[in-house]
């Protein structure tokens, strides 16, 4: 992947994220930022040798911004403080983009979690449908018709 030190100086907070920790951020038309986390680096960067039929259903990475020191990749799975991965933003083309984020799967930690991390992310599991249909809704944005608005629905609602 290509890197680059420096943010553009147009990036704002990306107005389609529904679900996660924040920090997403628009560059410019079709790119979004994603704080980079070094277990997300490596995903990215092998997807298309480890996994080429799944490329197609996730955005396509072209970068990074930022410089990554060799001591960042510690822990795998905190953001690494001013670098971004540089990724395609899927809803770009359309109007009025619907989102749906879903976490897939039962296991929402990594190697390497804490054993904190592992005990939070079982228990979310068990409270949520994650652990009974193998998935769960984090949020969704739809546009309402006739309130001729965007409706927003997260976990917390």
């Amino acid at each position: 992947m290509l890197t680059s030190p420096t943010l553009p100086t147009q990036a704002q907070p990306y107005e389609h994220q529904v679900a996660g920790h924040g920090g997403i951020l628009k560059a410019c038309d079709g790119i979004i930022l994603k704080p980079a986390v070094p277990n997300e680096i490596d995903f990215y960067t092998n997807l298309l040798t480890t996994t080429p039929s799944l490329a197609k259903f996730v955005p396509k990475p072209s970068g990074i911004k930022g410089r990554i020191p060799e001591s960042e990749f510690k822990s795998r799975e905190k953001p690494i403080k001013n670098v971004y991965l540089m990724l395609e933003e899927i809803p770009f083309s359309f109007r009025r983009p619907c989102i749906l984020d879903l976490k897939m799967g039962i296991r929402h930690y990594g190697k390497g979690a804490s054993e904190q991390k592992q005990i939070r992310a079982m228990n979310k599991s068990r409270e949520s449908t994650s652990l009974s249909l193998g998935f769960r809704v984090s949020g969704i944005k739809v546009w309402h018709i006739s309130a001729i608005a965007f409706l927003r629905l997260t976990h917390e609602l």
